[in-house]
């Protein structure tokens, strides 16, 4: 009985991981993937209206997570979670392909702060994406750091309006100040750009499945293989 139910657990870690790496067509530097709708917010509700100013000029945004479906040229589809990286540029009508870029060199050293805080950001703070108020926080962190390079949100060319007490706003400004004091870097994110580079066209930010996913495989795979010699012997 206690076999079958390590069996049981074992079978259905396994198929968890392996569900969630196998729904991804491998992602690389340069891979070049066409995107076929984002229209959905997913899971419903991670997105909220903020109010923004972009080079002095104000405007109300949606600012949130996208839920990209798309395919890797010569491979298979492959569904990712997105957030933009210019909030006065449109995602519609794609003009494809787009090319994943390293967060790294899609910046370039020019850039390297901006790169280091998503990194930190995206490790830091990813996870507490589960409502449309931490999505929306979690995105105009990104815009901050993408357009200005820098963490006030209340100067530069890109600034947030609402920065009162329990917005999104003021939790995307807590989070990019705390990022000073932080060391952890998330690995595998890369930026989509439009191949024609049209200033019109968004890039949008990506993590791919990290190779650690697939270690955890296939430790559930010996796992398996281990209990079933036991049982057999």
């Amino acid at each position: 009985m206690k076999m079958r139910k390590a069996l049981k657990g074992i079978s259905l870690a396994v198929g968890f991981l392996a569900s969630g790496f196998a729904a991804a067509s491998p992602i690389d530097d340069l891979t070049q993937l066409t995107i076929e709708d984002a229209n959905e917010w997913l899971p419903a509700g991670l997105k909220s209206r903020q109010q923004v100013a972009i080079s002095g000029i104000q405007k109300g945004v949606d600012a949130g997570m996208f839920d990209l479906d798309a395919t890797v040229v010569g491979g298979g589809y492959v569904n990712l979670l997105a957030f933009c990286l210019q909030p006065e540029a449109r995602l519609e009508t794609y003009d494809n392909p787009y090319t994943a870029h390293k967060l790294g060199s899609a910046f370039g050293q020019e850039r390297e702060f901006a790169a280091s805080g998503i990194a930190k950001l995206w490790a830091e703070y990813r996870d507490d994406v589960v409502s449309g108020k931490t999505a929306a926080a979690f995105q105009l962190a990104v815009w901050e750091l993408a357009s200005d390079g820098a963490t006030d949100l209340a100067d530069g060319g890109f600034r947030v309006l609402d920065l009162t007490v329990g917005s999104a706003g003021a939790m995307a400004q807590e989070w990019l100040s705390s990022l000073a004091n932080l060391t952890r870097t998330a690995g595998n994110l890369y930026v989509l750009k439009d191949d024609a580079a049209d200033p019109d066209r968004q890039d949008l930010l990506i993590q791919t499945p990290l190779p650690g996913t697939l270690g955890l495989v296939g430790l559930g795979l010996l796992g398996l293989g281990a209990i079933r010699r036991k049982t057999q012997a």
